[in-house]
């Protein structure tokens, strides 16, 4: 992934903790902590703010003024487990 869409203040803080957008982070400040996914930004937006998404699905713009950032361990998904086809009665059987 990159750093898509931050640019000064914001770019400096996230590279100084070696994070990239679709990283998975927790924000603190002095009065609240968050936990989500760095999401990117436009070109245009201001260089005083990172966005998260957060696990419920909201985006959330977060002030990097007195903020802490800790990058988390990328978890292992594994992947899906197939469904066992159904048989179907006066089909042909796939090969």
């Amino acid at each position: 992934m990159s750093t898509h869409g931050y640019r000064g203040r914001a770019l400096d803080l996230i590279t100084k903790y070696g994070i990239k957008v679709g990283d998975r982070i927790k924000v603190r400040n002095e009065r609240s902590s968050f936990v989500g996914i760095l999401m990117p930004r436009s070109e245009l937006d201001d260089d005083a703010h990172i966005v998260l998404k957060l696990d419920d699905g909201y985006n959330l713009g977060v002030s990097i003024e007195s903020l802490q950032i800790e990058k988390l361990p990328q978890e292992e998904v594994p992947p899906p487990t197939p469904k066992a086809p159904t048989s179907r009665p006066g089909h042909p059987r796939g090969s």
